[in-house]
């Protein structure tokens, strides 16, 4: 069974926001096997 579904997270944290992005990346990059790939984009 798959699940599928589209999340929109908006973030106002100031200064913490760049630990939010630091956090995503190393679970990507550390934990490859996670089949939930998180991507942020900033607009």
């Amino acid at each position: 069974m798959t699940l599928v579904f589209n999340a929109k997270i908006e973030i106002d944290a100031g200064e913490k926001t760049k630990s939010v992005f630091d956090s995503i990346n190393i679970d990507n990059k550390f934990y490859p096997e996670n089949p939930t790939k998180t991507e942020i984009f900033c607009n």
